[in-house]
């Protein structure tokens, strides 16, 4: 029975790092949730040259408003010419960039873990 429940919990926490969610997690105190969250996501937001002198307090508030989404490839994120108000960090794949008004994008580079 130990093992199974070993097995069960092992199961979860592979799961939150390939998700990197909260509700992935239910039966754990809220306190113990935000720290998970803030283990699996603090070096993906100090990753952020804006974000980097952050207190720890700061940067959980972003952490708890990440959202995990998925794309497939060809599927398109944002369209040129869009009001930006998201963010979004790439926790896995390549994303690619194509223009019609510029023929050379300069963007910062973020990678993560």
């Amino acid at each position: 029975l130990q093992d199974r429940a070993l097995d069960y919990f092992r199961y979860k926490w592979k799961r939150f790092h390939l998700l990197g969610a909260s509700y992935d997690f239910p039966e754990l105190s809220a306190t113990l949730q935000d720290d998970l969250l803030f283990y699996r996501h603090k070096s993906l937001i100090l990753r952020v040259p804006i974000f980097s002198n952050l207190e720890p307090l700061e940067i959980l508030a972003i952490i708890r408003k990440l959202q995990t989404l998925f794309f497939m490839p060809e599927d398109m994120i944002v369209q040129e010419g869009d009001v930006g108000r998201e963010m979004f960090f790439i926790r896995e794949g390549v994303v690619t960039l194509k223009s019609v008004s510029y023929t050379h994008l300069t963007l910062p580079t973020i990678y993560s873990v």
